[in-house]
């Protein structure tokens, strides 16, 4: 047999044992899924599969050596590639690895590429096989994916994923984090219930049952959570059941309502305002025709004497008794018109008042009764330095309570007026006692703040301690008063909001 000839039968020997190699490896189940090239080692030509023509945009499906294919990967990928097809023709090392490439119209595709080699019976190899994956738009949707996980992650809003059946956490994002002020590890320890204190197991189960059953997709709710500090804010929960099978799992967006609640409650307190301030005015117009219609009548009396009488000195005798008349009708309706204007003040800017110095310039307007009484005054306050309150209400409210223990002094001893002041909870409570004539009062009683002539003090209206009624109801505050004949007499004001 000639050189030639022998050449030529092993020449088709050789091909006939690559194209058996070629024919196992194309049955790869991966290789119908992936686009291919194989690499012929004895007649070194690459081919490519028509997946991959496509995708690369190359003519024809053979090309010599792997120039076609390398010039196409980007710059900043290219030597790995490079590396990785050196490993597997020279030392058959198989390898995987991602890496782009750039088409001849400029798309930049993400390719995954897997190596395989096909060796014959001597184990020396015949074909390197390689599949690749376009997995641009996976790699797109994952990056979606992050950044839409970054968005969650970060999220100002609380969301929470819990399991369906241990209902432990499996995942708190950065705003549950930082506003409950508990630690991730912590967290993975713990269920819904332990940051939701209104709620018991058995409440919660039933709250959940809706959503297990298939009879809600969504759950709606408003609650309170607990943070670690042991703080208290209202939240507002949008609960889901996610998953299907034994992979489902409560996926829970939570709310921080803190500021809507407030909003909601300085509503609610104008809209109690306005409810109030319409029973002011209602009580406005009972006071009006109470405290008017006696000297209206007086003065209706007296114009139709003067009308009547024939002679000039019984004219003379009953034109002085219209002054009093006059008077008395103008200083009630002041008393109404400045009692209804501070029941319907809608905001009174508060201060810190000195109680020392308020004291002292109260006082101050008793001159003459400071003489004539020569009073002994205490002072009891309890470390209460100051009192907040709208400074002309303050001021106002100690001089009628003042102006009420020097007028109902007691003749038969000498004038002791011992002011008070102490902290109740968030309130201050000032207290203003005397030891003068007293009265009989049942307890809850304020018919003393309405404005009527006092039995012992006929010149007395009772103008001042409405007022000051008016004023404490005006800041929210509380009036009362105990009193017990022949002893004398304690005002009770509770100032609220003091801290």
């Amino acid at each position: 047999m000639s050189k030639s000839m022998f050449d030529n039968l092993s020449l088709r020997a050789k091909e006939f044992t690559r194209n058996q190699a070629l024919s196992a490896l194309t049955q790869d189940p991966l290789a119908k899924e992936w686009g291919t090239w194989h690499y012929d080692l004895i007649f070194k030509k690459l081919s490519w599969s028509e997946e991959l023509t496509d995708i690369f945009k190359i003519e024809g499906k053979k090309g010599q050596g792997f120039d076609p294919y390398i010039n196409l990967v980007v710059e900043e990928d290219r030597e790995r590639v490079k590396k990785a097809l050196n490993l597997a023709l020279e030392e058959g090392k198989i390898d995987a690895l991602m890496h782009k490439v750039q088409l001849k119209n400029g798309n930049i595709k993400t390719l995954f590429l897997e190596i395989k080699i096909a060796y014959d019976n001597a184990g020396k190899p015949l074909i390197v096989f390689g599949t690749l994956n376009d997995v641009t738009e996976t790699k797109h949707v994952q990056s979606q994916e992050v950044k839409l996980l970054n968005v969650i992650q970060h999220s100002v809003n609380e969301i929470y994923l819990f399991d369906a059946d241990t209902l432990k956490f499996l995942y708190i994002n950065d705003g549950a984090l930082n506003n409950s002020g508990y630690q991730v590890n912590e967290v993975k320890q713990m269920t819904p219930l332990d940051i939701k204190p209104e709620f018991t197991e058995q409440k919660f189960q039933d709250l959940i049952k809706p959503l297990i059953d298939g009879s809600q997709e969504k759950v709606l709710f408003e609650t309170v959570h607990l943070r670690k500090d042991g703080s208290l804010y209202p939240v507002e929960i949008h609960l889901q059941l996610m998953g299907h099978g034994d992979n489902k799992a409560f996926l829970a967006i939570v709310l921080d309502i803190t500021q809507r609640k407030k909003a909601e409650e300085k509503i609610r307190q104008s809209h109690n305002s306005l409810k109030d301030q319409n029973k002011q005015l209602l009580r406005f117009c009972d006071l009006v025709l109470d405290n008017l219609k006696e000297p209206l009548k007086n003065l209706a009396d007296l114009t139709e004497d003067l009308e009547k009488a024939s002679e000039e000195a019984t004219r003379k005798n009953l034109i002085p008794k219209l002054r009093p008349e006059v008077t008395h009708l103008q200083e009630t309706f002041e008393y109404l018109i400045e009692g209804l204007r501070v029941s319907q003040s809608l905001e009174m800017d508060s201060k810190w008042n000195d109680l020392e110095s308020a004291l002292k310039k109260s006082l101050g307007k008793f001159e003459s009764e400071l003489v004539l009484y020569s009073p002994k005054i205490d002072l009891d306050l309890k470390e209460v330095k100051t009192i907040k309150c709208p400074p002309k209400y303050f001021d106002s409210i100690l001089e009628n309570l003042l102006s009420n223990a020097f007028k109902y002094h007691s003749p038969e001893r000498k004038l002791h007026i011992i002011v008070g002041a102490e902290h109740v909870n968030d309130s201050t409570l000032l207290t203003i006692k005397d030891n003068g004539i007293g009265m009989q009062i049942k307890g809850g009683d304020e018919s003393i703040f309405e404005i009527k002539p006092q039995k012992k003090h006929p010149n007395s209206k009772g103008f001042g301690l409405f007022l000051t009624k008016t004023q404490v109801d005006a800041i929210g505050g509380t009036i009362w008063v105990e009193s017990e004949e022949g002893k004398g007499t304690t005002f009770f004001v509770e100032f609220p909001n003091q801290k």
